[in-house]
């Protein structure tokens, strides 16, 4: 009975442990410093290509496994890799939506600022023209691959909004 009691508690142990001590889970989210690029600011090509390299490792396609509520004896190569090109053009078209978003709102705010001029609204235009510019899909890339690691999206809405940095 007590050599029982040990090897659960062992067993308890070594599963608390391989879950805090994970690569990748709820409990670790991707930050910014988390992605090796050369520059600061990431195209939707390069976006595509990191999200999909991601979704490949071992660790996430069981998460992507379990997603589909499936057992992993049950699920073929080619369904993993259709659920994972499922999610690249899903974060493909999410982010050519926000692009287009953010065309709709210069155009807003240049016929707001003819009418009124006010401070701010310019300020504002300035910024969305340069987010604009960029087509930086970072924040958009880090909420996805969070998103597949199961961080849920108060959490991930709290990281986007300190730009996926720790502070």
């Amino acid at each position: 009975m007590e050599w029982l009691i040990l090897i659960l508690m062992g067993a308890a142990a070594y599963l608390y442990l391989k879950s805090v001590d994970s690569t990748h889970s709820p409990n670790k989210p991707i930050l910014r410093k988390d992605l090796i690029t050369d520059s600061d600011t990431i195209g939707l090509t390069e976006g595509k290509k990191i999200l999909r390299d991601f979704l490949k490792e071992a660790s996430v396609t069981k998460l992507i496994v379990k997603r589909l509520g499936m057992s992993p004896n049950d699920v073929s190569k080619s369904h993993i890799n259709e659920e994972i090109s499922d999610i690249v053009q899903n974060f493909s078209d999410n982010f050519k939506e926000s692009m287009d978003d953010i065309k709709e709102q210069i155009k807003d705010l240049k016929i707001e600022i003819k009418e009124n001029n006010v401070k701010e609204d310019i300020e504002e235009l300035e910024r969305l023209n340069v987010k604009l510019s960029q087509k930086d899909c970072s924040n958009d890339l880090l909420w996805e691959m969070n998103e597949c690691l199961g961080v849920d999206r108060k959490q991930n809405a709290i990281l986007s909004q300190k730009n996926y940095k720790d502070n």
